[in-house]
């Protein structure tokens, strides 16, 4: 849902900022207006289906959202670096600048569809038809995971939690 609200945010802003590929001139408080909007969607449909499934919001789910929510980076940097080794190792046998990136992308599409695959899969089963972008998708999905597990550390006593998930026989 917040893959698909962004991209209706940059698809609208596109088109009235720079509707022939350069943009128009005038169009500046349009595309702080859209830089804004854009966050505003990473940040409040993640909330919404927080919401929408029941959860009760805490500090402990706000942490975790951020501290989801900002890991993104840190899985850019990740890709960027795989990108980076996929161009070292593929270089004797494709001469491509961005052979690397290109590969890279190409793996991370198709980690994208299978998500948006199961997805939808999800969706049908619940009536609800979901749409997916990567980047958006990504940062809301592990900001929401992020609440989650810092959610449930917090509803976990102190006194078990090194031994939760192991059975005492």
């Amino acid at each position: 849902m917040t893959a698909a609200a962004f991209s209706v945010v940059i698809g609208v802003s596109t088109v009235l900022i720079a509707p022939d590929g350069s943009p128009s001139p005038g169009t500046e408080w349009l595309a702080a207006l859209s830089s804004l909007l854009s966050l505003a969607v990473i940040v409040a449909v993640p909330v919404l289906v927080w919401l929408l499934h029941s959860r009760r919001p805490s500090l402990m789910a706000v942490i975790g959202g951020v501290l989801g929510a900002a890991s993104t980076g840190v899985v850019f940097f990740v890709v960027v670096a795989l990108s980076a080794l996929l161009g070292f190792v593929v270089s004797p046998f494709w001469g491509a600048e961005y052979a690397g990136l290109l590969i890279a992308l190409l793996l991370l599409a198709v980690a994208g569809v299978a998500t948006v695959i199961w997805l939808v899969l999800l969706a049908i089963r619940d009536l609800d038809a979901l749409i997916f972008a990567l980047v958006a998708g990504i940062a809301a999905a592990l900001a929401v995971l992020g609440a989650e597990i810092a959610t449930a550390l917090a509803r976990t006593p102190p006194d078990t939690r090194a031994t939760v998930g192991l059975r005492k026989d």
